[in-house]
Order: structure tokens, then C-alpha cells, then sequence
């Protein structure tokens, strides 16, 4: 789990400020901008009725992070 948990944060910095789609464990999928990157969790900047609002994924429950 670890390592999968690094992998994520290593992509994570290189997508920094960029379009991603993350993908959780449980099936949810979002779309934004990566705003900022931590040690346990990422903060990414969605579009929801026309207003921007920013929402905190923990790395554990992110199964992949890819280019938009």
C-alpha cells in the first residue's frame, strides 16, 4: 500500500497545476485542476453549477491520477 501511496504522490507533483482525472477506489471519477499536493491528500479545483469549489482526496482513496 505504501508504495502504491508514493507512486501516486510522484505523479501527483508532475500533474501539479495541470487538467487530471482522478479515479477512487469506489468508482467516482473527477475532473479539475490539481491545486495543491500534501503528503496525505491532494486538493483539486471542480466546476459544480457553474461555481468552483475544491475538493480534498486522501491518497488512500485514489486508485489512478491521468491527464485530462
Amino acid at each position: 500500500m505504501d508504495g502504491k501511496i508514493i507512486r501516486l504522490r510522484r505523479q501527483a507533483r508532475l500533474f501539479l497545476n495541470r487538467r487530471v482525472v482522478v479515479v477512487l477506489c469506489d468508482g467516482r471519477v473527477f475532473t479539475g485542476r490539481l491545486v495543491i499536493v500534501r503528503r496525505n491528500f491532494i486538493i483539486i479545483r471542480v466546476r459544480r453549477r457553474n461555481v468552483f469549489i475544491r475538493i480534498r482526496i486522501p491518497f488512500i482513496d485514489i486508485k489512478d491520477i491521468d491527464l485530462a
